[in-house]
């Protein structure tokens, strides 16, 4: 038994309580019974060697049996993209997963790709244009309704558009601040760029926003409390957070796409990490591998450094390299580089994680009225359309939902890990059911995969310390954005450049 299968089996053995995947048939009453479901369905992450890097436990380190220029560390599209524009280098990139893409994955079933990730994000925007030009992404604009609201026993669609603020079952003052945070969310992005406004050059608004919470700005501004309730469970389905804590600059980052255009592809960022690889493959053939787990990164006395990762087979093997690129999140960066989190403490010990559930949700039928769906007071959050595009649907007519459920701090995860797959399975059924009128008789098929993937916390300051974060150490730099949010495509995208730009400059040092 190689090392992937004994993880799944040890998943299996550990019981459904303890952050494992589960998949469900919905019976003709709506009760979920748990199934085993091919491996083609194998969509858990597997973090049974990083937790054991996390806990400290002691490897024996073996000499180096390859060398490399570039060693990067994580096939999200933060590596992906790095490894993409250091291609005139001899790279290496290594992935823990039996695939390439991270938080940005996705699958197909009876036709549809759907997203293990996100699913929407701006489209083609600056200072991205040319990078997905070059790519030949092929971003389609979402069409028919964006958003649908479900509050109050309502299906609202589109709150914040033209005229969809004037059907929600609020006072008028009530739909009068939906209308206003309409326009104030949409005066935050540049005319031109189609960007949030405070860039490069407009630190000043930045740190201004980046010092107060997203509930300090909500109260300044003199929103109703149904505009806020609405605010924070956008963010939530984005983030993780429910707004009392976050950066109001983060928040507004995020918020601030609400009003512009979305688009889209089949699976989501799924699609754009396999464009990435492709490119990547044509690139340089050998420089992609998967099934090995970086356990320990160490800057060496003679300039070099040192990977060590645990392979397929369970065998440990080390590579050095002139420089290496960690495109894996600070949560474990901070574990496995050793040395780090010593030199800084300020930086890595700021850093919080919000859990999260992603499931996957097959129907019999379409029943979704816009593209996503966010409830006001249901368990389940955010609903996605996954077929929503005319191109990425089933001809039999059957459909596919994504669920995501944050679970916020602390007790989120207490409540997430100690509760009962099955139970969760069931509250989705009866939320869909209540949510979509549409979806009653008609839910097939519950997987729970992500099960507590991690969202980072952004509490006020943490602009300065996400920058912190990205300074290079020794010869090691650094391109993640930590699930920069749910849609968090351009972070992701950044700080894959970044990382490159930052390589390139330390081995012209060496």
């Amino acid at each position: 038994m190689n090392r992937r299968s004994a993880l799944k089996a040890l998943a299996v053995l550990g019981g459904l309580g303890l952050g494992v995947g589960a998949s469900f048939r919905v019976d003709a009453k709506g009760r979920p019974n748990l199934v085993s479901l091919p491996d083609a369905f194998d969509e858990v992450d597997h973090f049974g060697i990083t937790h054991q890097v996390r806990d400290g436990v002691a490897f024996r380190i073996p000499e180096p049996s390859l060398r490399k220029d570039i060693v990067i560390v994580g096939g999200g599209i933060s590596g992906l993209t790095a490894l993409y524009r250091l291609g005139e280098y001899d790279c290496l990139l290594v992935e823990k997963e039996d695939a390439f893409g991270g938080n940005s994955r996705r699958r197909q079933s009876r036709g549809i790709y759907y997203p293990l990730g996100a699913l929407v994000s701006q489209g083609p925007v600056f200072p991205f244009i040319d990078f997905f030009r070059e790519l030949d992404v092929p971003f389609e604009p979402v069409l028919g309704s964006r958003l649908a609201y479900h509050v109050r026993g309502r299906l609202v669609e589109d709150p914040l558009a033209e005229d969809g603020w004037r059907h929600l079952p609020f006072s008028r003052r009530e739909r009068e601040g939906f209308r206003r945070v309409r326009d104030d969310l949409a005066a935050l992005r540049h005319p031109i760029d189609g960007i949030f406004f405070p860039r490069a050059d407009n630190r000043a608004d930045v740190r201004r926003l980046d010092r107060i919470t997203l509930s300090r700005y909500i109260a300044d501004k003199g929103y109703p409390e149904a505009v806020s309730h609405f605010l924070k469970l956008m963010l939530s389905s984005r983030l993780g957070e429910t707004g009392e804590d976050v950066s109001a600059w983060i928040a507004l980052y995020l918020l601030s796409n609400l009003p512009a255009p979305a688009y889209t592809l089949p699976g989501g960022h799924g699609a754009i990490s396999e464009i990435l690889r492709e490119r990547c493959e044509a690139i340089r053939p050998n420089a992609l591998m998967t099934g090995f787990t970086a356990i320990r990164v160490e800057n060496r006395p003679d300039g070099k450094v040192w990977v060590t990762g645990c392979a397929d087979d369970g065998s440990l093997q080390t590579i050095e390299a002139r420089c290496a690129v960690m495109a894996v999140p600070k949560v474990f960066t901070k574990h496995a580089v050793v040395g780090l989190r010593e030199e800084r403490p300020e930086v890595y010990d700021r850093f919080r994680y919000n859990a999260y559930l992603v499931a996957q949700v097959e129907l019999s039928r379409r029943v979704a009225p816009a593209f996503e769906t966010a409830s006001a007071s249901r368990f389940s959050r955010f609903i996605v359309a996954a077929d929503w595009l005319l191109g990425n649907r089933d001809p039999q007519g059957s459909s596919h939902l994504t669920v995501y459920v944050p679970y916020p701090g602390s007790a989120g995860r207490i409540e997430l890990f100690g509760g009962s797959a099955r139970q969760l399975a069931a509250r989705i059924v009866a939320d869909l059911n209540a949510i979509l009128p549409r979806s009653r008789g008609a839910i097939e098929t519950v997987r729970l995969h992500r099960w507590g993937h991690p969202m980072v916390g952004c509490t006020p300051g943490m602009d300065d310390v996400l920058n912190a974060a990205k300074q290079p150490f020794g010869n090691i730099v650094f391109a993640h954005s930590d699930s920069f949010g749910i849609t968090g495509l351009y972070s992701a995208v950044w700080t894959g450049m970044e990382a490159s730009s930052d390589a390139r400059i330390v081995l012209e040092d060496i």
